[in-house]
C-alpha cells in the first residue's frame, strides 16, 4: 500500500533544457499557446517553475510542457525547476492534477483526465478499487481509512463528486476511435454532446449483450 506522498528534493533550481527529457504527455501542447507564453517570458523571464524528476544524470518533466515549449520558442536556454521525488505512477498523478485544474480544458479533455486519474489511483491503492485486493487482515482493517478515488480526487481538487462520475462514465462510454476523431471538434466541449454519445454507446453495448444471450 503505496501512501507516500511526492516531496520536493530542494528549492527552485535551474536546469539546462537540454538536460530534460519531457516524454510523452496525456495532453498534446498547444503551439499557439505556448507562443503566448514566449511572449510573456521574453519581457518578464519565467514567472513559474516547471516540476522535474530525476532519471539518472538527467530530468524528466512532470509538469510544465508549455512552459518548457514556451522556453524554447522564446530562446531561453535554462529553465527554472522543482525537483520532485516520485515514481512513476506518482509522477503521472502530479501531471493529471495540474492539467485538471486548468479552466481551458475541454469536457473531453477532463473526462480523458480523470479517467486516467481514476487508473493511476486505483494501481496506487488497488483496496479502494470495487472488489480490490485485500489479501492481509490488516488490508482489510485499514481501507476504511483510505478514501475512494472519487472521494480523494474530490478532496484534492476541490470538485463535486457527481462532476468527476459523470466525466470518468464520458470516458470509458465512448469508443476509443470516437474520441480521436471528435478530439478535436466542437463536439470535444459540449458535455451534452459527449453525454448523447456515452448514452448512444451504452444502448448500443446493451443490445449487443442482450443479443448474445439470445444465442
Amino acid at each position: 500500500m503505496n501512501m507516500s506522498v511526492p516531496q520536493p528534493l530542494s528549492a527552485v533550481v535551474s536546469i539546462p533544457l537540454a538536460d530534460i527529457d519531457v516524454g510523452e504527455r496525456l495532453r498534446g501542447v498547444d503551439v499557439d499557446a505556448a507562443a503566448v507564453i514566449a511572449a510573456s517570458m521574453q519581457e518578464q523571464g519565467q514567472r513559474t517553475p516547471i516540476e522535474v524528476r530525476k532519471s539518472g544524470k538527467r530530468y524528466r518533466l512532470i509538469a510544465g510542457a508549455h512552459r518548457m515549449r514556451a522556453l524554447e520558442l522564446a530562446g531561453i536556454e535554462s529553465a527554472f525547476a522543482v525537483v520532485v521525488k516520485a515514481d512513476d505512477l506518482q509522477a503521472q498523478l502530479l501531471e493529471i492534477d495540474e492539467n485538471i485544474c486548468r479552466r481551458e480544458l475541454s469536457p473531453l479533455d477532463k473526462a480523458t483526465f480523470l479517467a486516467r486519474r481514476k487508473e493511476v489511483y486505483e494501481e496506487l491503492h488497488p483496496e479502494t478499487k470495487h472488489g480490490g485486493d485485500r489479501k492481509s487482515d490488516q488490508v482489510d482493517s485499514l481501507v476504511h481509512l483510505i478514501p475512494s478515488f472519487t472521494e480523494a480526487t474530490a478532496q484534492k481538487l476541490g470538485l463535486d463528486a457527481r462532476s468527476i462520475r459523470r466525466s470518468v462514465s464520458r470516458y470509458t462510454s465512448i469508443m476509443p476511435d470516437v474520441r480521436e476523431i471528435i478530439a478535436n471538434t466542437w463536439l470535444a466541449s459540449s458535455g451534452a454532446q459527449l453525454d448523447a454519445l456515452a448514452r448512444e454507446a451504452s444502448v448500443k453495448i446493451t443490445r449487443s449483450a442482450c443479443l448474445v444471450s439470445m444465442l
